[in-house]
């Protein structure tokens, strides 16, 4: 006799750089310090890099943002796309959504 089923099934894999990202959040902070002083002794492509704060972020962007950047904005003006001439009849407006038994005024 034939016999016809249907399962549902989830999985996860976890990627490589998940596995990694996960250990290295489960050591404490003076094994992780440690073990990213000997990559970077291990590894001359890695480079230490000096940490920013919030402050410097901010001047940067500001800097980037006050060049003599003479761009033009172009003004948009809705009524050029929307005219006041509605072309649509009121009654496809109408929304009769309310039950046969509601009296209406």
């Amino acid at each position: 006799m034939l016999k016809q089923q249907l399962q549902q099934k989830l999985q996860q894999k976890l990627s490589p750089q998940q596995i990694q990202v996960i250990k290295m959040l489960e050591i404490p902070t003076l094994e992780l310090e440690e073990r990213i002083r000997q990559e970077l002794e291990e590894n001359p492509a890695l480079e230490e890099g000096k940490e920013t704060s919030e402050e410097e972020i901010s001047d940067d962007f500001q800097d980037e943002n006050s060049g003599d950047n003479t761009e033009t904005v172009e003004v948009f003006n809705w009524d050029d796309y929307i005219g006041d001439d509605d072309d649509t009849p009121d009654y496809k407006l109408y929304a009769n959504n309310h039950p046969r038994d509601d009296k209406h005024d």
